[in-house]
C-alpha cells in the first residue's frame, strides 16, 4: 500500500509547465509533493488515518529515501 500511495501522489506537486518551470527556477516538484504529503493538508490527514507515520513514509518513497 505504501508504494501504491506514493505512486498515486508523486505528481501532486506539479504545477503548469512544471518541468520547464523547474529548470528555469531550480525547483523540484517532488519536494513540493513531499511538503504537501507531510504538511497541514487534507492529503496528510487522510494518510494519517492509515498510520500516524504513514505520511512521512510516503514522502520518503517519493523522495527516494531508504524506507
Amino acid at each position: 500500500m505504501l508504494c501504491l500511495c506514493a505512486a498515486l501522489l508523486h505528481d501532486v506537486g506539479h504545477g503548469p509547465f512544471s518541468h520547464s518551470f523547474e529548470k528555469v527556477f531550480g525547483t523540484d516538484h517532488e519536494r513540493f509533493t513531499q511538503d504537501i504529503v507531510t504538511g497541514d493538508t487534507k492529503i496528510h490527514r487522510l494518510l494519517e488515518k492509515v498510520d500516524e507515520d504513514f505520511p512521512a513514509k510516503v514522502a520518503d518513497v517519493i523522495g527516494k529515501k531508504n524506507v
